[in-house]
């Protein structure tokens, strides 16, 4: 877990100094947001704490790994940093990911959860998929009816969701 975490930190360094990857190096970014890859947040803190933060570099590790998430860019938007003290709590990279991404405002959408459908079963009723324009939170979903002008019973709901950036080698 030591080595995997001295990678980890390595191969973020060597993004935030602007080194272009190599080939081959171009899937690890995708790899190490992948829940199976993940490393215990408080490894990679006590040894970014130990040898990079010693050696010069004066901000948080959060901050630190923020080239890396900004490098993989899942979700096509822009990644929302935040106050380093909100990443005391992290358990792992994916988290800090998922934290980038969360609302800041709690959100409820007034559904039980047993109501929610599968995608498949949405589009053979006829609701539409867009992808979510909004700049203020790109991770949000939301239903819009637009309503026929001639037919005005008639509702064509549309679900605008986040885009998913997948790939050959998304998993």
């Amino acid at each position: 877990m030591v080595t995997d975490a001295c990678f980890i930190l390595e191969f973020i360094h060597e993004i935030s100094a602007g080194s272009t990857l190599p080939l081959q190096d171009q899937y690890i970014p995708y790899d190490l947001v992948l829940l199976e890859n993940q490393i215990p947040f408080f490894v990679l803190k006590g040894l970014y704490e130990c040898v990079i933060y010693k050696f010069g570099k004066t901000q948080p590790l959060a901050e630190f790994i923020q080239p890396l998430l900004k490098y993989a860019n899942l979700f096509k938007r822009k990644l929302k940093v935040c106050g380093s003290s909100l990443y005391a709590n992290l358990d792992h990279i994916l988290g800090l990911l998922h934290h980038c991404y969360q609302s800041k405002n709690d959100i409820s959408s007034g559904f039980p959860s047993s109501t929610i459908h599968s995608a498949v079963e949405l589009d053979r009723v006829g609701v539409n998929f867009m992808p979510n324009q909004d700049a203020k939170w790109p991770m949000a979903m939301e239903v819009k009816f637009i309503r026929s002008r001639l037919f005005w019973f008639l509702f064509k709901p549309t679900l605008t969701m986040p885009t998913l950036r997948i790939n050959d080698f998304t998993e």
